[in-house]
């Protein structure tokens, strides 16, 4: 009867939603674990399009950069923390990455907001206009 497939179809989609919420569940768990991770291992992922100059930065990208993750961050933000004598070559690594679809992999120093110096190890791959790569804390520098 009609009244039967009605109650047969709830108690389909109440097993759908059912399922929606567990996997809802687990993506925030398993989120949340990949970020507790990237900040132990002072490792951070990034997106850059190159057409449209947009990123996407995880939060241990901000961290290493000592960056805001409330403001909405560019290439050119990063780029400016990159110290002067290394900014040129990683700006020339990123441009020839677009340019030839090969991948860069760049060492150099950062100076944060906090006058704090580290050395960082970035990664990245050309796919389309978008480049993908990871950024990687080596270490500190001492001042004193």
């Amino acid at each position: 009867t009609a009244y039967v497939e009605l109650r047969s179809a709830y108690a389909e989609k109440d097993d759908e939603a059912r399922r929606a919420d567990s996997y809802s569940a687990e993506l925030e768990r398993v989120k949340g674990e990949y970020e507790r991770a990237q900040r132990v291992a002072h490792v951070g992922h990034f997106v850059y399009w190159q057409k449209t100059g947009e990123t996407q930065w995880s939060d241990e990208i901000y961290r290493l950069f000592g960056l805001d993750p409330n403001i909405s961050s560019s290439l050119d933000d990063a780029l400016q923390k990159i110290v002067p004598e290394h900014r040129a070559r990683v700006e020339r690594a990123i441009s020839k990455s677009f340019e030839n679809g090969e991948p860069f992999e760049e060492t150099y120093d950062i100076e944060r907001s906090d006058s704090s110096r580290i050395t960082v190890r970035a990664l990245g791959v050309v796919e389309g206009d978008q480049m993908v790569g990871t950024v990687r804390k080596l270490g500190d520098h001492d001042d004193g």
